[in-house]
């Protein structure tokens, strides 16, 4: 499972990608309930920082995922598979 869904955003072991939380330890986290929970529905409880970003470009094209780096001139989403940067002069709309 983890392999399948979960690696694109989480670690566990060193294994994976850290833009979710690491998992390595998550039994000692979460009680049974909410670790079966997270796998079933992991998107059923979410902390603020992880809460994805939908960004509009001027030429209409929508990025929405995981807000990773932003500065004055650019701005990283992670939307699951890739990373995508946009420039923030080409951003129309932002939530």
């Amino acid at each position: 499972v983890f392999q399948r869904n979960c690696i694109a955003c989480h670690k566990i072991s060193g294994e994976g990608q850290d833009y979710g939380p690491e998992l390595t330890k998550i039994d000692m986290k979460l009680n049974r309930y909410k670790l079966v929970e997270s796998i079933i529905e992991p998107n059923a409880e979410i902390d603020m920082k992880y809460l994805s970003t939908q960004i509009v470009t001027l030429d209409g094209k929508t990025v929405m995922g995981l807000l990773v780096k932003e500065d004055k001139n650019e701005v990283q989403i992670f939307d699951g598979k890739e990373l995508k940067k946009i420039k923030v002069d080409n951003i129309d709309t932002r939530k």
